[in-house]
């Protein structure tokens, strides 16, 4: 019998994985008898990001401060340390250069000249793909965890499945393609919005553009994708339904949490992604030790450091790369960027930038620093 979660000859189970997922690579190599396979991902960043209104690449808008690419590889990083992922290529268009810059040694990008659609961005990458598997996922998806990437690929190795999706449920699926299933719960295909009827329409599992699949299978199945739909366009969708309809097994991870595999597409989107990523950064740092009298006026920036035992009053922004000792006491009303805070700093009603303070200094109410101040200890401005 197929592992709970995987849809085969049989059409079993609907939820969830139902395995135990653990982080490190040797479970994971256990899991297929032994045989390391090898993994690469594959991030899908070429889109235009029409409904952003903007000159910038859509994948490099920013979250928390941090592009939302960046957060995408951050989490890949979290694989490639564990050995379980081996390379990273980034297909890039609009803004090519820019993201190219902003990525780094991080992966390797493959410029897609023509957006002719997702089956068309895996089809620009495919020269460049030599490992066994492959991961994709969407550069636009900044809320998406190690920890379930990690899953999915333990899911996909021991399934032996074809290809594994990353689905959720949502109240209101309206733009996601919907996974379609037969009465006994086996995956036949994934619908695109723009295709389904009005009864697909009403299913609310969703895919999420994540996926982990079979190379030498993909990669026979992609030169029979065809671009024969009102967007003109190669969808992957298609190459799971062609899987599908060969009898291949498929598998699916559902995840509990629809927030984590939201795709960015408008100001709209970019705004809730904040939001969560902030309630999370928000989160840790008390689990950290540190306290908030009011976390929602609290913002947190993702290259922030923070000591145990500071207090921060409400509408406190904390920035860039600043680091913040123990015992402090910031706000309310502080912003502070790019600066250095020793332990037991108290400040009020002020604005901190490009600043030392040392142990014991005291600011505000109502200063301002300018980059380059350094306040000795015990000092006071303001």
């Amino acid at each position: 019998m197929p592992a709970p979660g995987v849809t085969g000859s049989s059409g079993a189970g609907r939820r969830g994985c139902g395995l135990e997922c653990h982080p490190r690579s040797d479970k994971i190599m256990a899991s297929t008898g032994g045989k390391r396979m090898s993994l690469s991902a594959l991030v899908l960043a070429a889109g235009e990001g029409t409904r952003m209104k903007s000159r910038l690449p859509k994948v490099l808008h920013r979250v928390c401060g941090r592009p939302m690419i960046a957060w995408v590889l951050g989490a890949l990083e979290d694989l490639k340390k564990e050995g379980v992922l081996q390379r990273v290529l980034v297909v890039v268009g609009n803004g090519g250069e820019e993201v190219e810059k902003l990525v780094g040694g991080a992966a390797e990008c493959v410029f897609q000249e023509e957006r002719k659609g997702t089956g068309h961005a895996v089809m620009t990458a495919a020269p460049l793909i030599r490992e066994e598997e492959v991961l994709v996922l969407t550069g636009d998806s900044p809320l998406i965890t190690s920890g379930t990437l990690r899953r999915l690929c333990l899911l996909h190795r021991s399934s032996g499945a074809a290809v594994t999706i990353l689905g959720t449920v949502m109240d209101d699926p309206t733009g996601y393609g919907r996974i379609r299933r037969d009465d006994a719960g086996k995956v036949l295909g994934i619908v695109e919005e723009c295709q389904a009827t009005e009864e697909e329409k009403r299913i609310r599992e969703v895919n999420t553009s994540t996926y982990v699949f079979d190379w030498s299978l993909l990669s026979g199945v992609l030169p029979r994708l065809k671009a024969d739909n009102v967007k003109g366009e190669y969808f992957l969708t298609d190459a799971v339904s062609i899987l599908a309809g060969e009898g291949k097994r498929l598998a699916t991870l559902i995840t509990e949490d629809p927030d984590e595999v939201m795709g960015v597409n408008s100001r709209y989107d970019l705004a809730r992604a904040e939001a969560v990523m902030r309630q999370r950064i928000n989160r840790r740092w008390m689990e950290e030790g540190v306290t908030m009298e009011d976390p929602s006026t609290v913002y947190i920036g993702a290259e922030v450091t923070l000591g145990r035992d500071t207090l921060l009053r409400p509408m406190v922004i904390l920035e860039g790369k600043t680091v913040v000792g123990e015992g402090c006491v910031l706000g309310p009303g502080v912003r502070i960027e790019d600066s250095r805070l020793g332990n037991g700093v108290v400040a009020e009603q002020a604005v901190i930038r490009g600043s030392e303070l040392e142990d014991g200094v005291t600011v505000g109410p109502y200063a301002s620093l300018r980059p380059g101040t350094v306040l000795r200890a015990a000092a006071k401005a303001g």
